[in-house]
């Protein structure tokens, strides 16, 4: 959905996922007081600027490769609440079976990943390993997403109303 279109939804989301593949959104079931988007890649201006994302926080799902965790960086770049979500070492060693090759990536200077974060980037880097969403086993996934959900809908206050 282009993000116009998305702006003129009136949602009012509690969350927002954002996952880097568009399939991915589209094997999530419901998940209460959130939207998930997804398909942007490295082109995540357009979306941010939509009223709705701007205002809620937002889980981002990416490829644990270099490039998800660029992504990532990005992001956080553009949006001021985005945390990641299976986007880590314990995401990795559970699914490492699915693992592949995207080759070596030349490092770039990241500053808006944690220090776990900017870890795992520079192991990606070197090694070339690559962790594609849609390869994370879906009941794996959707649990840990819920709990998110649930820790970050505890901790925020009451929804937005225009």
């Amino acid at each position: 959905m282009d993000p116009e279109a998305l702006a003129a939804t009136g949602l009012h989301p509690r969350v927002v996922i954002v996952c880097e593949n568009s399939e991915t959104v589209q094997v999530l079931p419901d998940l209460p007081g959130t939207v998930a988007v997804g398909g942007t890649g490295y082109n995540l201006l357009d979306l941010f600027a939509v009223p709705w994302v701007q205002r809620a926080p937002v889980l981002y799902w990416g490829d644990i490769d270099a490039d998800g965790l660029r992504i990532l960086d990005r992001a956080r770049h553009h949006h001021s609440d985005v945390h990641s979500v299976l986007m880590d070492r314990a995401a990795l060693d559970a699914h490492r079976e699915l693992t592949g090759s995207g080759g070596e990536r030349s490092q770039v200077e990241l500053t808006r990943l944690t220090a776990t974060e900017a870890e795992l980037y520079r192991e990606l880097s070197a090694t070339g390993l690559r962790l594609e969403q849609e390869r994370i086993e879906l009941g794996y996934a959707v649990e840990l997403l819920r709990r998110t959900i649930d820790e970050r809908l505890h901790t925020m206050p009451a929804p937005y109303q225009p």
